[in-house]
C-alpha cells in the first residue's frame, strides 16, 4: 500500500524508517516473507532515493534458535541484500520492559551481557561497513565500546540531509536517558499493532489489538 500512495505525498519531504528482522513466523506472525519484505524496501529505495531510507535491525534478541551465530549470518545476509538501497542502519538490543516479561521468560529470552553485546555490535559494525552502510545505535550508550556513535532513530542529521534545512531538533524529553531520538510525535497508538510481533511492548495481547481494529479504527478518520 505505501508504494501505491508515494504519488499522493507530492512534494512532502520525508524519510522512511523500514525494521527488517530474520525471525520468522513464530516471533512476527503476521508479516510477510522475507523475501517480500526484501523486495519492498528496495522498490522504495529506487522511488526516493537510498539516503532517504533506514534500516531499522532491532530488536535484538537472543534464544535457543536466535543464537549469536544466526544473527551474525542474517544480519550479512539482509546487508548484502539491501545494499545500494540505503546507507544508514540503526540497531538496538531487546529491553525487557514489564509488558513483555512474561512472553519473553516464556520463550526464554534473557537480557545480554555487555560483553556479548558489544563483541555482536562490533561484528555487525563490520559486515555494515562491507557493504557501504553506516551503523548506529539507538538506546545503547555502552555499545561506544564497539564502536558504534549513539544516535537516534529519529536523526537530526538525517532529517537535515533530507530536507535540506537546519532544524534545532532537542533530544526527545520523553524518551529514556540512553535514546538520541530528536523530539518527534508519535501519531501512533497503543494496542493496535496487528503485525503479532511475540516482543512488541505497544501490544498488551493480540486479541485487544484485533477489537480495537475491529471496534474503534475509522478508515477515514484525520489520523
Amino acid at each position: 500500500p505505501i508504494l501505491r500512495a508515494l504519488d499522493a505525498l507530492g512534494d512532502y519531504t520525508y524519510c522512511i524508517q523500514f525494521t527488517i528482522n530474520p525471525y520468522g513466523k513464530s516471533w512476527e506472525g503476521n508479516l510477510p516473507p522475507l523475501s517480500e519484505r526484501l523486495d519492498t524496501f528496495r522498490r522504495l529505495a529506487d522511488a526516493i532515493g537510498p539516503e532517504r531510507m533506514l534500516w531499522r535491525y532491532s530488536p535484538v534478541l537472543v534464544d535457543r534458535e536466535q543464537t549469536e551465530a544466526f544473527h551474525l549470518e542474517a544480519f550479512s545476509a539482509i546487508a548484502r541484500s539491501l545494499a545500494g538501497s540505503m546507507v544508514r542502519c540503526r540497531l538496538s538490543f531487546i529491553e525487557i520492559y514489564d509488558k513483555i516479561r512474561f512472553a519473553m521468560d516464556k520463550r526464554g529470552v534473557r537480557p545480554l551481557e555487555e560483553e556479548q553485546k558489544n563483541r555482536m555490535a562490533g561484528a555487525f559494525r563490520d559486515l555494515a561497513k562491507s557493504h557501504g552502510m553506516t551503523l548506529g545505535a539507538c538506546g545503547n550508550t555502552d555499545l561506544k565500546a564497539a564502536g558504534l556513535a549513539p544516535v537516534g532513530c529519529i536523526d537530526k542529521e538525517m532529517i537535515a540531509g533530507v530536507t535540506g534545512k537546519h532544524f534545532d531538533l532537542k533530544k526527545d524529553p520523553g524518551q529514556g536517558k540512553d535514546c538520541y531520538c530528536a523530539a518527534s510525535v508519535d501519531v501512533g497508538s497503543y494496542n493496535t499493532r496487528l503485525h503479532g510481533c511475540a516482543y512488541c511492548y505497544a501490544n498488551v495481547n493480540r486479541a485487544l489489538s484485533t477489537q480495537n481494529k475491529a471496534a474503534r479504527y475509522e478508515k477515514n478518520g484525520p489520523m
